[in-house]
Formats: C-alpha cells, sequence, structure tokens
C-alpha cells in the first residue's frame, strides 16, 4: 500500500530564501498577483519582494531578500490548531505548543505561534479553500515587520479549485521507485521497488488502494478507501483528512508519473 505523508513540516525559511536578491522595504498595501502551477494558483507579492515556487514541494516563498520573508504551503483540512500543535510536536518543538492561539485573519479562523530569537519566527495554520493554508514566516527585526503583511497575503492568495478530471479517472497498477540520492531534478541511482498493489481513481473523488501486504508471519490482503483530488499540477490524497501526499503529477501514454514531496517517484500503469 501507498505510505500517506503526515503533515506538511514547516522548514527553516533561510534554507530556501537564498535564491532572493536584495530588494527594498514594502508598504503592504502595494503588491502584485504571481501566478503558478502547484496548489497555489497566485500569491500576492508585496512590492520590492520577491516570489519562487519550489516544485518538489510544492511551497512557494515570498520575501524581500533582505529581512524578511515567508514560505507558503497547503496541508490536509483539519482544525488549524490541532494541526498546528501536532506539527510542533512532530518537529520536537515542545516548548513552542503552549503559545498556539487563535486568531482571525483577513475573516479567516486561524492559528499562529510567535518564536522569539535571533530571528523571529511565525507560524501560521488556516483554512481556506477547503484545505490549510500554511506558513512559515521569519524576520530579522520586530514580530509587526510580518504581522503588517499576513492579512493581504491570506486575503489574495488563490488555492487551485479541486478538480476530478475524466483524464486522470480509472484504475492503475503500480510501481514505486526511490530516488537514492534525493535529487529535485536529475534523480540518479534510481532503485527500483516492486509493489503488488493496484489503485484506482473514481469520478467522484474516492481513492482507493488494494494490494498484498505482509504482516509477521503472515500474507494478508487489505483495502482502505481514501479520497482524491486535483489541485493544479498536483494530485493530493487524504485518508480521514489528516493523513495525506502531495504528488507532482506527469501524465503520459502509459498512464502517470508521480513525485511526492520526499522525491518518491511512482509510475502508475493505466490498466
Amino acid at each position: 500500500m501507498l505510505k500517506l505523508l503526515g503533515r506538511v513540516r514547516f522548514i527553516t525559511l533561510a534554507t530556501v530564501l537564498g535564491f532572493i536578491c536584495q530588494g527594498v522595504l514594502a508598504q503592504s498595501n502595494a503588491y502584485h498577483e504571481q501566478q503558478f502551477s502547484g496548489s497555489l494558483i497566485s500569491v500576492p507579492v508585496p512590492s520590492g519582494w520577491v516570489a519562487e515556487y519550489q516544485e518538489l514541494g510544492d511551497v512557494v516563498v515570498i520575501g524581500d531578500g533582505f529581512s524578511k520573508g515567508f514560505l507558503m504551503a497547503i496541508g490536509p483540512d483539519q482544525v488549524p490548531s490541532e494541526y498546528l500543535r501536532n506539527t510542533l510536536l512532530d518537529m520536537g518543538a515542545n516548548e513552542l505548543v503552549s503559545k498556539v492561539r487563535t486568531v482571525r485573519l483577513a475573516g479567516y479562523d486561524a492559528a499562529v505561534v510567535d518564536n522569539f530569537g535571533i530571528v523571529h519566527e511565525k507560524y501560521v495554520a488556516l483554512r481556506k479553500s477547503g484545505v490549510l493554508l500554511i506558513m512559515y514566516g521569519t524576520t530579522k527585526n520586530e514580530p509587526e515587520d510580518l504581522t503588517a503583511y499576513l492579512n493581504i497575503i491570506v486575503d489574495k492568495t488563490r488555492i487551485n479549485p479541486s478538480d476530478y478530471p475524466d483524464s486522470l479517472t480509472g484504475r492503475y497498477s503500480v510501481e514505486a521507485v526511490s530516488d537514492a540520492a534525493n535529487s529535485t531534478h536529475t534523480m540518479p541511482a534510481l532503485m527500483t521497488i516492486s509493489l503488488k498493489e493496484q489503485v484506482f481513481l473514481n469520478a467522484n473523488g474516492v481513492y482507493g488502494d488494494s494490494g498484498e501486504q505482509k504482516k509477521i508471519g503472515q500474507t494478508d490482503t487489505h483495502t482502505f478507501t481514501a479520497s482524491w483530488v486535483r489541485r493544479g499540477n498536483r494530485l493530493i490524497i487524504q485518508e480521514n483528512n489528516k493523513q495525506f501526499v502531495n504528488y507532482l503529477i506527469t501524465p503520459s501514454n502509459e498512464g502517470l508519473t508521480l513525485m511526492d514531496q520526499n522525491g518518491v517517484v511512482s509510475h502508475w500503469i493505466r490498466q
């Protein structure tokens, strides 16, 4: 059975802001909309800031290249404060769990954590368009340096609508390939993993996965159901609105090639 990923993890923004050249300080009411091909269809980019789409993680990064910026992604549709607490526990940031607070941002229920240190960090999760909009921000300045942008970014960010195209529905057999080098683009030294597995995508958004699963001392056949949706160039599979996997999808004559957020490639052969 395909392993469903857990929560989208917040990652250190400094590791993905290196591409941004230094810009001027922006006014929060001046911005331009920039479009992307992933789950976020467009994001308001404040004047003087630049943006980049990180395809592997389905992440949009915006910032001024000097003092502040945000990392943005989507997650499963669940209570924002619950999601944020569980994510912080997964990260080992237990000391921040008690700092989760609920607020309203641009009319949406949200959960926010402010973490003060050498740089100020802000963690945000809120429900929008049937998913969680997840934001991680850092600034070298005062927390207000990020807060001034939150409402307009939350309000103007557009999430790709859910879609169930006929071109994706059907039954597939699965061949999974793991990227041993964890490379974003070149993927050398691929190692093939044989799986006795079939999946199906129903037109009404039901996902099914059936395969031979080996337990200790026995072989057991297990079938489970979940939901699927396409958002832009992503195929998103969820179970109980919590566990989910976000694939980059590339259709072909044979079926689909999918890459998850860990760089693991799956080939789905249409039956």
